[in-house]
């Protein structure tokens, strides 16, 4: 099973202070810059959002198949 971490850590960028992270383990899968610690928290809430609605769609569009 992954074990995948989501964080806001601290950029080098002067107009995009932070930066939101996520992990598998070390491995940096995914990363972008954001404006606030606030804006990147609730990006990675609206991530997992939306692929649990991703996959509420998948599961409901093959059960009707």
């Amino acid at each position: 099973m992954a074990f995948v971490t989501g964080d806001v850590v601290a950029s080098e960028d002067a107009d995009f202070p932070f930066k939101v992270v996520f992990k598998k383990g070390e491995t940096t899968i995914a990363e972008w810059l954001v404006k606030s610690k606030d804006d990147g928290e609730e990006q990675i809430i609206d991530c997992l959002e939306d692929l649990a609605n991703f996959a509420d769609e998948d599961v409901n569009s093959s059960a009707a198949s």
